[in-house]
């Protein structure tokens, strides 16, 4: 074991649940999800979630990416929904770093979303890639 590394059995496990509320098929207990696929789920989910959308939370929680695609989608549209990604994940997912968003108009009324990141426990790089729209 090379020296300044975790072995993998001290590594922290995250484990959140599964938002399609499924069942497992064997105990009946809503599906988890862990490690990579949940922090993957977790920045999906920031980013999708629109500022005042949750109650009794920070008003700045929240990717606010849909109501900015009501206004003419142009070059500083785009830059303002990457600063807004970028402070989010910084502020709001503590499993990562190094946050990299890429935000491009793929249509009148579509955004595609890229964030490629570094999970700190592992230092594993993942990327996270959805698209946006309003119709």
């Amino acid at each position: 074991m090379q020296m300044g590394t975790t072995p993998k059995f001290y590594q922290k496990q995250f484990k959140d649940i599964s938002l399609s509320l499924a069942k497992h098929p064997l105990t009946g207990d809503v599906v988890s999800r862990t490690g990579a696929d949940a922090i993957s789920d977790s920045v999906r989910n920031l980013l999708l979630t629109n500022r005042d959308e949750l109650p009794f939370e920070d008003s700045n929680l929240g990717g606010d990416i849909s109501s900015l695609l009501f206004s003419n989608i142009g070059l500083a549209s785009l830059v303002v929904m990457e600063v807004t990604a970028q402070k989010l994940l910084n502020d709001y997912e503590p499993r990562i770093e190094s946050p990299q968003i890429k935000i491009k108009k793929t249509s009148a009324y579509t955004v595609s979303v890229s964030v490629t990141y570094t999970i700190i426990s592992t230092g594993e790089t993942q990327t996270v890639e959805f698209d946006k729209d309003i119709s």
